[in-house]
């Protein structure tokens, strides 16, 4: 059985972000531009429901990027 360490994966994922970060170029323009997403989160004018479901959206557009360049 093998030894599973919580934080020795989760530095594994952060490296492989970090990755991301430093060689992905879309990667790099989508996660700027989700920092104007998040303030236009902050100040539209909707229910905490609606905004929650933008900010998964957009967190998913994220994750399918990382996936995409795997």
């Amino acid at each position: 059985k093998p030894k599973y360490s919580l934080f020795k994966n989760a530095s594994y994922a952060l490296e492989g972000l970090i990755h991301a970060i430093k060689t992905e170029s879309s990667f790099k323009i989508e996660l700027f531009l989700s920092i104007f997403i998040i303030v236009g989160i902050i100040y539209i004018d909707a229910s905490l429901t609606q905004k929650l479901i933008l900010l998964i959206t957009g967190v998913l557009v994220l994750i399918v990027e990382l996936l995409n360049s795997a």
